[in-house]
């Protein structure tokens, strides 16, 4: 008989499990007009640690991973250098101090999927971890179930693992985690329930303050999938979606931001507008709408102004009320 916590791969949807804990949440906090009821875009607060719900479909992220060179532009493996104490590049607000080997994009997407997929687990806010397998994690990941695309995920898995992050703002302190607090993994199938490949995430409760209200930004899931590998296009889709102001950014303070070691101007302005058109289409397929382009080498969003006004409505239910 499997364990309490499994997670049975494609038993629901992701859409019905959502669903699901939501119903949970609202039984929990009652229906009655005395008790407070969470809403679609409130925290769930779990334990000690706070899992907040984005619109349905969509990454929360914490602003700083996006706003960084945290999970930044590694083009191969043997560019992954390992850091020490090292403060990364971000923008006013963040400092941001790393240790451990240099993290990309899909690294960030990795623990996104990981963070919705503890989200969804009813006894995850008692213990603070979860269980899931290989074969889910993939297939929500958009990834085919192959040996090499499970060596792959594991190895991010084990970085972030690795990773340790400390995010302070000056005169106000910060908060030292690592980004995923244990890891084990199991390949053999036992008779006790346990399944092949089955693999427990324990995350910090730490973290939950990087998701604090104000603190994080949503993206849209399926944009970010259907980018796939492009590191480049994924880091301007999450940068520039997040933000509710359609502002232009210079090529050079980006190339800082996201880590890109591509030295020559004119090879970087090619791989930027490559990005762009890639972020305009995919997010035009998936009814986003974001577009991104490259005039007088500043890139400059253009933003419908339905996405624009969800945002705003995001921000307002984020920001803490004034007593």
């Amino acid at each position: 008989m499997a364990e309490k916590n499994s997670i049975k791969p494609g038993r629901h949807d992701i859409g019905n499990r959502i669903a699901e804990v939501r119903n949970r949440q609202r039984q929990r906090f009652g229906s009655g007009p005395a008790q407070a009821q969470p809403v679609e875009d409130e925290p769930e607060i779990l334990g000690q640690l706070v899992l907040p719900f984005g619109p349905d479909g969509h990454y929360p992220t914490p602003s700083a991973f996006l706003r960084s060179a945290l999970f930044g532009i590694v083009d191969n493996n043997r560019d992954r250098e390992t850091a020490h104490n090292v403060e990364i590049t971000a923008v006013s607000g963040h400092k941001i101090t790393f240790s451990g080997p240099r993290l990309d994009q899909q690294d960030l997407t990795v623990w996104l999927e990981l963070l919705s997929i503890a989200r969804e687990n009813p006894n995850f806010s008692t213990t603070h971890k979860f269980r899931t397998t290989a074969y889910e994690v993939l297939k929500r990941l958009e990834m085919t179930d192959t040996a090499p695309n499970r060596a792959a995920v594991f190895e991010r898995i084990k970085r972030l693992n690795a990773s340790q992050v400390l995010i302070s703002r000056p005169g106000t302190g910060g908060r030292l985690t690592n980004l995923i607090k244990e890891f084990v993994w199991d390949e053999r199938a036992h008779t006790s329930g346990r399944r092949k490949n089955e693999w427990e995430v324990w995350i910090s409760p730490k973290v939950g303050e990087w998701l604090a209200p104000g603190q994080y930004q949503s993206i849209a899931r399926a944009v970010r999938l259907g980018l796939g590998k492009n590191q480049l296009a994924l880091y301007l889709h999450a940068f520039f979606s997040s933000h509710d102001k359609s502002m232009g950014y210079g090529l050079e303070r980006l190339r800082e931001l996201c880590g890109s070691n591509v030295a020559r101007k004119d090879h970087w302005r090619e791989k930027v507008r490559a990005a762009c058109a890639a972020v305009t289409q995919v997010s035009a397929a998936h009814g986003e709408g974001l577009q991104l382009a490259v005039a007088k080498d500043i890139i400059r969003p253009q933003r419908p102004r339905s996405m624009r006004s969800k945002q705003t409505t995001l921000e307002k239910l984020k920001t803490p009320r004034k007593a």
